[in-house]
């Protein structure tokens, strides 16, 4: 049962997938990439190995090429039945615009092409793909300053486990903003600025350059240790004017306050509030006082 629905699967969309055939050179980039829509559709055996390149489909039967292994290229047209592809292990390949579609059966063809649900996945990729790049281009690339760029390179050295590691300005740059820096509207002018750079960097001898590439020497580990050195030493002189700062400014406070006390202790500076309560309190008592008197007088 499950044979015979493969069977005419193939039957019903093969001829469709073939009407399709791929150019002999395939654009891949650029505007004619966009515009390819073609099927490639290859057989291979139970181990992996390529056995044909389906070409059409001529009075009912498929036409194949058959792939020759001394020649290493499809070659022999042999004439195959539809019952005898359930044989073979599929690979059809969707070239779609600048993508890559494989289905690995007919079924999954079924599945996922006709329904144009992988269709829709791809579209939803280069929307996501397209949006990445708008904003990679919209913003700007940071080009590490000397140390910067040798503490990327160190680490990427102590990171490998070639003892020869080297790296290209091109390689550099891609490890920092990924291979969109070469999207990027200003990417000449952030690859010449990493260029000068690297190149200060084999004058002063922390880089040995041989052709394109450049080599981690002894010199950089000095390099970045003294220079960690006397960052440190900055960040404790900069912690101290902090603190020598704020001490400044409480003892400015302190004698403010000293200053004011001592004002008021002198009758220099009064305290209006203070002598208004007393007052009150004093017209208040003598009220009472009165108003007690007069009790007495009436009894």
């Amino acid at each position: 049962m499950k044979n015979s629905l493969k069977i005419k699967l193939w039957q019903r969309y093969l001829p469709k997938m073939l009407t399709l055939p791929a150019p002999s050179i395939m654009p891949r980039s650029g505007e004619k990439g966009k515009l390819v829509n073609a099927f490639v559709i290859y057989l291979y055996n139970n181990d992996g190995d390529p056995l044909y390149l389906i070409d059409r489909i001529e009075e009912g039967c498929v036409i194949a090429q058959e792939w020759d292994e001394d020649k290493y290229k499809f070659d022999k047209e042999v004439r195959l039945r539809y019952e005898e592809l359930n044989h073979f292990h599929p690979e059809i390949i969707h070239y779609y615009g600048l993508y890559e579609i494989r289905f690995y059966s007919i079924e999954e063809y079924f599945i996922k092409g006709v329904t144009k649900l992988i269709y829709l996945v791809a579209k939803i990729a280069r929307l996501k793909n397209w949006f990445i790049r708008y904003r990679f281009a919209k913003k700007d690339l940071i080009v590490h300053e000397r140390i910067g760029i040798l503490r990327v390179i160190i680490d990427c050295h102590v990171s490998t486990t070639d003892a020869q590691y080297s790296i290209t300005a091109n390689e550099l740059f891609t490890h920092m903003h990924t291979h969109l820096w070469y999207t990027h509207p200003k990417a000449a002018i952030y690859r010449k600025k990493l260029q000068l750079n690297l190149d200060s960097l084999e004058i002063t001898g922390e880089l040995r350059k041989e052709q394109y590439r450049y080599f981690v020497t002894g010199k950089a580990i000095e390099t970045i240790t003294r220079y960690e050195l006397e960052e440190n030493r900055y960040d404790q002189q900069l912690a101290s004017q902090k603190l020598m700062g704020w001490l400044t400014f409480a003892i400015l406070f302190l004698t403010v306050l000293t200053t004011i006390g001592a004002l008021v202790q002198a009758h220099i500076i009064e305290v209006p509030t203070l002598i208004d309560f007393r007052q009150k309190t004093s017209i208040n008592y003598s009220a009472e006082v009165s108003n007690l008197n007069l009790v007495s007088s009436s009894h």
